[in-house]
C-alpha cells in the first residue's frame, strides 16, 4: 500500500518542479510512512510514499523495466503476482526486485494496457512509457483503491495532467482551480457523497473503477476493461451453487492472507466478517487477531456475539468502545476524504482504524458481502407504503395538493412534512422507493435547504441527482429486480461511498483493508446466480447462508443484522449545540449563497425540540461547511492541516 502522485506535461521538454513534487508527495505521506521515492525527468514526475506489506525489502518504487523505458508507481496489492511473474519470466522478462507491483511493468511490456485484464487485486497505478510519451492510469475492478486526475493550465504551454491517490495531492498544485460544482453539491446533499467519476470540484475527476486512462499527445482517453455481468443466468443447483460459493470464498481469503506483516480480522456480529474469520482460521499461522468495536451509547452492541465467535476460533480478541468527539470528527473526516462525505458511519471508522492501526497493518473485512449477495435491509423494505397505496390515487393526489402548500409555508411543522413524504412515497414505483431509501435530502427538501440562485445554478449544469441512479437501474440487460439494484449498489454507490471510507480512513492510520467478497471471480459467479438464490422469500443472502452454515456457530445465520457505525443521538446533539450556529449560520456560511440559512436555522430548532429529527441531514451540512473552510477558504489547504475546531471540547 502507498500513496502515488505525479504530473506529466503535454510539452515533452518540460518537467514538474521538485518543490511541487515534494508537496504532492507530502499530501499522501500518511498513506505510506515506511519510505518514499520519485523519478523526475521531462516530461514526467512520479512520486510514491510506501506502506511496506509485500516485498518489504527490494520493493521500492518507482519500478522501472530493464532499459528504463517504463516507470511505474502503484498503490495496492496484486494477489496473483506469483503466477504472473512465473508466466512473464517464461516469456523472457527479467525481474529486478520482489515487489508484487513489478508484474505490471513487465505485463505492460508484454500486453500493453491490456495488462489490466490479467491483474487480480486492489490497485491504482500510474505507468509512464517514455518511448511513446504515454501515461497510463489504471484502477481495479471495484474501485477499492482511489485515483484522481485533472488537466491543468489547459490550452497553454504549461498544460499538464496531474494525478494522485487523494484530492489533497492535486490541491498541492496551485495550477488547479478550486471551483466547486453546484450540481455536485446537490448530489452530495442527496446521497452524502459525490458519485464518481465526478468530484466536488469542477475540473477534478476519479478514474472510474474497472477503467484505464491513457494520456497521450495532450489527449485523455478513458476506457472500461471489465464488466460485472449479471446475465446470462447460470443453470446450477442450489447445492452446487452453495459449495461453489464457499470454495471461491475460501480461495479469495487465502489470496488475501499473503503478507510480511501480521494480518488481523475485523469481526462484527454479522455473517460476512464471521464467515471470513472462520474460513481463514486454518490458514493463519501463529496467533489470530480479531477486532470488534462499538459506539458509545449505541442502541445495540455487537461485542458479546463477536467475543463468542473469537473464543470459538481461539483468537486473540481486541475490543474497543469508541467515544467519538464531534469537533475532531468534523475536522478529520473532510481532511482525510478530501471531499465532503456525510455518511455517519465515517465517524465510527475514523476511530476504528486509529485503534486497529496500533496493533496491525493489514485487516480483512466483510466489505462487499451486502452488494454481492443482497444483504441490505432496504432490499425488502420497499413495500412499507402498501396501506396508503390502497387509497385511490386521485384521493392521494388531492390530499397532497392540500398538504404541500402547508408544508412549504410552515417548514417548521414537522407533521405536515412527514405526511407529505408518506403521500409522495405511496405514489412511487418500487424502484423509486428503493432509491429514496438511499436519499439524504429528498428533492423537495433540497429546494428548501438550497438558496434559489444556487439551486438554479445546479439545474443549469445537470439534471436531478436521482437521474444517474435511475439510468443504471433501468439500463437494460439485467432482468431481475434484485440484480438491477445490486448492480447499482456495486457499480455506483460502493466505490464512492463504502470503499472510499475504508481506504481513506484506513490509510490515514496506515491500515490496509482487504475485502475477500470483492474478488472478481467470486463476485462474477454470484452475479450470474439466479436472483432467488440471493434473496428468497424475503430472506437476505440466502445462498451465502447455505454456503457457510455448517462452519458457523449454530443458528448464527438466522441472527438479525445489527450494523455498525452510527453514534448516539447525544453525539449529534453535542455537535449541533457546539458547532451548528457557528458553522452553518455565521457570516462565512451565509456569504457563500449556498444554503438557505433561515431553513437551516429551522432544522436546528426542530432537532433541538425533537432530538434526532434531522440528525443525518444536519450532520451532512456540518461536514460540507467544514470541507469548504478546509479546502476552499484557506489560501494553502494542503499545508494548513485539518480545520481546528477544538478537539474534545
Amino acid at each position: 500500500m502507498c500513496g502515488i502522485v505525479g504530473k506529466v506535461y503535454k510539452d515533452w521538454e518540460r518537467v514538474a518542479e521538485s518543490e511541487l513534487l515534494a508537496r504532492m508527495m507530502n499530501a499522501v505521506r500518511d498513506r505510506g510512512p515506511d519510505g518514499d521515492g520519485c523519478v523526475r525527468e521531462a516530461p514526467v514526475a512520479l512520486g510514491y510514499t510506501r506502506l511496506a506489506i509485500i516485498g518489504r525489502t527490494g520493493g521500492d518504487q518507482p519500478i522501472q523495466n530493464e532499459n528504463g523505458r517504463v516507470a511505474l508507481v502503484c498503490n495496492g496489492e496484486i494477489y496473483n503476482h506469483r503466477a504472473l511473474r512465473q508466466r512473464l519470466e517464461g516469456l523472457g522478462h527479467t525481474f529486478r526486485g520482489t515487489s508484487d507491483a513489478e508484474v505490471i511493468v513487465h505485463g505492460y511490456e508484454q500486453w500493453g494496457v491490456d495488462v489490466l485484464e490479467h491483474l487480480e487485486g486492489m490497485f491504482a497505478f500510474a505507468l509512464f512509457d517514455r518511448d511513446h510519451l504515454k501515461l497510463v492510469l489504471g484502477r481495479d475492478r471495484f474501485g477499492k483503491k482511489p485515483l484522481f486526475y485533472s488537466i491543468v493550465d489547459k490550452g497553454t504551454s504549461s498544460e499538464a495532467i496531474i494525478f494522485g491517490s487523494n484530492m489533497r495531492a492535486l490541491l498541492a498544485d496551485v495550477a488547479l482551480e478550486r471551483c466547486v460544482r453546484p450540481d455536485a453539491v446537490e448530489e452530495y446533499l442527496a446521497f452524502l457523497y459525490v458519485p464518481e467519476p465526478g468530484t466536488i470540484l469542477k475540473d477534478v475527476f476519479a478514474v472510474p473503477a474497472a477503467h484505464v486512462l491513457v494520456y497521450e499527445n495532450g489527449r485523455v482517453a478513458v476506457q472500461r476493461y471489465w464488466n460485472l455481468e449479471y446475465e446470462p443466468k447460470s443453470e446450477i443447483s442450489e447445492g452446487d451453487a452453495a459449495r461453489e460459493v464457499r470454495e471461491r470464498l475460501d480461495v479469495s481469503i487465502r489470496k488475501r492472507l499473503e503478507s510480511e506483516v501480521p494480518v488481523g480480522f475485523l469481526l462484527s456480529a454479522g455473517i460476512d466478517s464471521t464467515a471470513i474469520a472462520t474460513l481463514a482460521r486454518p490458514y493463519v499461522k501463529g496467533p489470530m487477531h480479531t477486532f470488534t468495536a462499538s459506539m458509545k451509547g449505541a442502541w445495540d452492541d455487537e461485542r458479546n456475539v463477536a467475543r463468542e465467535v473469537a473464543d470459538s476460533l481461539g483468537a486473540v480478541h481486541h475490543e474497543c468502545q469508541i467515544d467519538a468527539q464531534p469537533g475532531e470528527s468534523l475536522s478529520q473526516i473532510p481532511w482525510h476524504y478530501g471531499q465532503p462525505n456525510g455518511h455517519r458511519a465515517s465517524i465510527a471508522y475514523l476511530y476504528l482504524f486509529r485503534w486497529v492501526g496500533q496493533h496491525v497493518k493489514v485487516v480483512l473485512s466483510g466489505d462487499g458481502g451486502d452488494e454481492t449477495f443482497a444483504g441490505y435491509e432496504r432490499q425488502r423494505r420497499v413495500k412499507n407504503y402498501l396501506r396508503l397505496r390502497k387509497k385511490p390515487l386521485w384521493f392521494r393526489q388531492m390530499v397532497l395538493s392540500l398538504v404541500e402548500p402547508l408544508s412549504d409555508t410552515f417548514t417548521s411543522w414537522q407533521r405536515a412534512g412527514r405526511f407529505r413524504h408518506r403521500l409522495r412515497s405511496s405514489m412511487m414505483t418500487d424502484d423509486e422507493l428503493y432509491l429514496q431509501s438511499y436519499t439524504n435530502f429528498l428533492p423537495w427538501q433540497r429546494n428548501h435547504v438550497l438558496t434559489p440562485d444556487f439551486a438554479q445554478a445546479s439545474s443549469a449544469v445537470g439534471g436531478p441527482p436521482e437521474e444517474l441512479y435511475h439510468q443504471l437501474l433501468n439500463s437494460g440487460g439485467i432482468s431481475a429486480t434484485i440484480d438491477r439494484r445490486l448492480a447499482t449498489e456495486t457499480l455506483l454507490m460502493m466505490p464512492g461511498l463504502c470503499l472510499n471510507r475504508t481506504d481513506f480512513l484506513g490509510m490515514a492510520e496506515a491500515v490496509e483493508v482487504r475485502s475477500p467478497f470483492l474478488d472478481h471471480d467470486l463476485a462474477g459467479f454470484a452475479a450470474q446466480l439466479p436472483a432467488d438464490y440471493k434473496m428468497r422469500d424475503g430472506e437476505l443472502k440466502w445462498i451465502l447462508k447455505q454456503a457457510v452454515a455448517e462452519v458457523l456457530p449454530p443458528n448464527f445465520t438466522s441472527r438479525k443484522k445489527i450494523g455498525f457505525g452510527s453514534p448516539s443521538v447525544d453525539f449529534f446533539t453535542q455537535a449541533f449545540s457546539q458547532y451548528g450556529r457557528d458553522l452553518l449560520l455565521d457570516a462565512t456560511s451565509r456569504g457563500r449563497g449556498m444554503l438557505n440559512t433561515a431553513h437551516v436555522a429551522a432544522l436546528l430548532r426542530q432537532n433541538q425540540a425533537d432530538a434526532g429529527a434531522h440528525c443525518h441531514r444536519l450532520w451532512s451540512l456540518l461536514i460540507l461547511e467544514s470541507w469548504m473552510r478546509t479546502f476552499i477558504d484557506r489560501a494553502d489547504p494542503t499545508d494548513a492541516g485539518p480545520l481546528d475546531l477544538g478537539f474534545g471540547s
